[in-house]
């Protein structure tokens, strides 16, 4: 197993938490504020921040999450980006 399978092993767990809690308190989110949380609590970040995609998708595809809207992100001046919540 590649040591980038090995990371979104370990953070699509996290994600799953994060978007749970998230929810129980009425709250949406964007990929950057789970990017945000990931570094907070300590969780190994890739190379690239980029490769977070991949985990989002695998969690919309898993209906872990699910796309609710959109939202201006800080990191890509200001573009609209899908806002996210548990399934």
């Amino acid at each position: 197993m590649s040591t980038h399978d090995d990371w979104r092993n370990a953070v699509l767990p996290f994600l799953q938490s994060y978007a749970k809690k998230a929810k129980k308190q009425g709250a949406k989110f964007l990929a950057e504020d789970f990017i945000h949380a990931a570094r907070v609590a300590g969780i190994p970040q890739p190379h690239d921040d980029r490769n977070y995609g991949s985990v989002i998708r695998q969690a919309a595809v898993a209906k872990i999450i699910k796309k609710v809207g959109y939202k201006p992100a800080r990191t890509s001046h200001g573009n609209r980006k899908p806002l996210w919540e548990a399934a």
